[in-house]
């Protein structure tokens, strides 16, 4: 365990979730007496989770040593956690990324399946996120995907202990305004957030009207399947043919069900990303237009 490295709670109040990776060390109240700690397992097969475990070593202080993360046990089954709500926006409670185990690899993940409804029928995924039907009855034996924001409630209550942190609902009004305030709307398909350092900007390829555009882009071009990684894809073209100025200083990091893209906070930028947000609204709610972008030029772009 000597490649842990713990900074402790003080450190980095937030973590962006383009940088949550396998093996970070997070901790979290439960109450204002009490802290609980866990560690980032796999990016779940859904937009913004992560799997995790939590340990069953629990502290006054926001503290665990090296030995006591050897000799901890799970303290439940294993949890998909919405971890863009919980360390990236802190939309509830207090967690943070405490400390990194470099070089983690995850075991046993081979057996690890996830389950989620699908209208009337059910399914499971392996972490690479292939499907396979079940019945209703089987679902039991698989982690539920629905990602949970309250877990450190449900762990108050299987420690028999009150969930309380002071000035809870002042907190998260303070930061319901200040999402407000950076455009983040958690209805829509496109979230816009920002802070001292840098802007983002995700589509939630999983949401119904972006997957509905996505579908009759396929029906245009066949190579064409739009996962985070083809709407990347094409929205780096669509940009180099027809606004390159909004290429400038932006990073992108798809996942398989979400488009990201980022840049570092300057004025100039600023005005990029909301002209960006403007683009992605035009081409996904008049999507004929990009359909006939996708006819026209799919055959030149190489998807993923």
């Amino acid at each position: 365990m000597s490649n842990i490295k713990i900074w402790g709670w003080e450190k980095k109040e937030r973590t962006m979730f383009r940088f949550i990776k396998p093996g970070d060390i997070f901790c979290f109240k439960c109450n204002e007496q009490m802290y609980c700690f866990g560690r980032i397992l796999i990016l779940a097969p859904t937009l913004s989770g992560h799997l995790v475990e939590i340990f069953d070593y629990t502290s006054t202080n926001a503290v665990i040593g090296k030995e006591d993360i050897e000799n901890a046990s799970r303290m439940m089954e294993l949890v998909v956690v919405s971890s863009y709500i919980l360390f990236d926006q802190k939309l509830h409670g207090d967690w943070r990324i405490i400390g990194y185990q470099e070089d983690y690899n995850p075991k046993e993940l081979e057996n690890i399946y996830f389950t989620y409804s699908a209208g009337y029928t059910y399914e499971k995924l392996d972490i690479y996120g292939n499907k396979t039907p079940i019945d209703e009855e089987e679902r039991c034996k698989y982690i539920a995907l629905d990602q949970r924001a309250n877990i450190d409630m449900e762990v108050s209550e299987y420690l028999g202990v009150e969930y309380k942190v002071d000035n809870q609902w002042e907190m998260h009004k303070a930061l319901e305004d200040d999402t407000e305030e950076n455009g983040v709307n958690e209805n829509d398909y496109i979230s816009f957030f920002k802070d001292d350092e840098s802007i983002e900007i995700c589509i939630d390829v999983g949401d119904e009207k972006v997957m509905e555009v996505g579908e009759k882009i396929s029906a245009v071009n066949e190579d064409a399947y739009m996962n985070g990684y083809n709407w990347d894809v094409l929205l780096s073209y669509y940009l180099e043919k027809n606004e390159p100025d909004i290429l400038k200083e932006m990073e992108t990091d798809p996942e398989a069900d979400m488009y990201a893209a980022f840049y570092p906070l300057t004025s100039e930028n600023e005005s990029r990303a909301e002209r960006f947000v403007e683009i992605i609204r035009s081409l996904i709610e008049q999507d004929e237009k990009l359909c006939q972008f996708v006819k026209e030029e799919g055959d030149v772009i190489e998807w993923d």
